[in-house]
């Protein structure tokens, strides 16, 4: 079992933020946006026909995370390495200690969201994974994840909302596993 516990949630006319932990999911990076659609698909529920403008507005985001991503390249953070040194552009970055980040985007509508997805092992063996979705039409998603990886995860996912989490945005996110079934 996947068990996802979102600690924190902002959602704005333009802006999309969310923090959260994954236990239990595997840590093939590649597959990073697949497990984060897996994830959204959860929570996923009619949102044109929410009464509730805020709800509504989240659950516009959360559909549109449902989307398959799909893998475009791999490239330095730093991307004059890909000047100097473009096909072993990868091993430059390593040799030098710098990050390498995905770049993803959106299948099955017009293009919405560029994504760079870039990630931080730990001596625990957990990563933190930053996602950025750069809106094409200015809408931007910004996503925390610590993910904590485990050998079998069993495909079921289990979503909480976090204990620390205010009182409006746990108002929030429970309409958002009512309206998706699972609260």
């Amino acid at each position: 079992m996947v068990r996802v516990i979102i600690n924190d949630i902002s959602v704005r006319k333009n802006k999309f933020v969310i923090n959260m932990i994954v236990i239990g999911a595997q840590s093939n990076f590649k597959d990073v946006m697949e497990l984060l659609a897996h994830i959204f698909s959860k929570l996923d529920f009619d949102y044109i026909n929410c009464t509730d403008p805020q709800v509504a507005m989240l659950g516009y985001y959360i559909h549109d995370l449902t989307r398959k991503k799909i893998f475009i390249e791999r490239i330095p953070e730093n991307t004059y390495i890909l000047l100097d040194n473009p096909k072993n552009a990868i091993e430059e970055a390593a040799r030098l200690g710098l990050d390498v980040v995905d770049l993803f985007v959106d299948a099955g509508s017009p293009l919405k969201h560029v994504y760079v997805v870039k990630n931080h092992p730990r001596q625990d063996g957990t990563y933190r994974v930053y996602v950025v979705g750069l809106g094409y039409a200015h809408e931007n998603v910004y996503i925390y994840m610590e993910l904590i990886p485990r050998e079998e995860d069993g495909g079921e996912i289990h979503i909480e909302v976090g204990q620390g989490i205010g009182k409006k945005k746990r108002f929030l996110l429970e309409r958002v596993l009512e309206l998706s079934g699972h609260l």
